[in-house]
């Protein structure tokens, strides 16, 4: 097998405007909709409070410069509906 088991994902980047059509990233209070075949990388320290999270494709929360590094992802909801969410390390 070519790839050996590993697995390659084309992400978009929760601080690039491109993710969010040009825009800032959401706000306090929005939600965020996660469509099958994006995948979405948290590549910020901490997030607004959003309403809900939808996750239908991937979030991912990568592994921080340091192993005691934090990041805060807020919101009231997060409803995995046959998407796959990666946070934290097998450690």
């Amino acid at each position: 097998m070519a790839t050996q088991g590993i697995v390659f994902r084309y992400v978009y980047f929760w601080s690039n405007p491109i993710t969010w059509g040009g825009e800032f990233p959401p706000i306090d209070g929005d939600l965020v909709y996660i469509p099958p075949g994006l995948h979405l990388l948290v590549d910020v320290d901490e997030t607004a409070l959003l309403s809900a999270v939808i996750v239908q494709g991937s979030l991912i929360f990568p592994s921080g410069p340091t192993p005691d590094h934090v990041r805060k992802f807020s919101a009231h909801y997060v409803l995995n509906n046959g998407g796959y969410i990666e946070a934290g390390t097998e450690a």
